[in-house]
């Protein structure tokens, strides 16, 4: 983990987030802006959860610190029907 000042962070590694309204990431890098409140990536992300679904954001995601709300980037997966 790399930090600039404890502004910006820069995680590498086999990265895993289980968000509070039970979706989980998995990656190999994340990038933090603690002022902007805002955790992101341009690279591959699984995102899973509990009913089954399963999606790919091939070009990343961005999401926001309280991990609710998030966009995917060129994504594809799996939805229960």
């Amino acid at each position: 983990m790399k930090s600039f000042k404890m502004i910006f962070f820069h995680i590498k590694g086999n990265i895993k987030i289980l968000t509070p309204n039970g979706y989980f990431f998995k990656t190999d890098e994340i990038f933090w802006d603690k002022n902007k409140k805002k955790i992101f990536n341009k690279k591959n992300v699984t995102i899973s959860n509990l009913n089954g679904t399963i999606l790919h954001a091939k070009k990343g995601i961005e999401m926001y610190n309280n991990l609710k709300n998030f966009k995917l980037k060129d994504i594809s997966g799996v939805l229960p029907l």
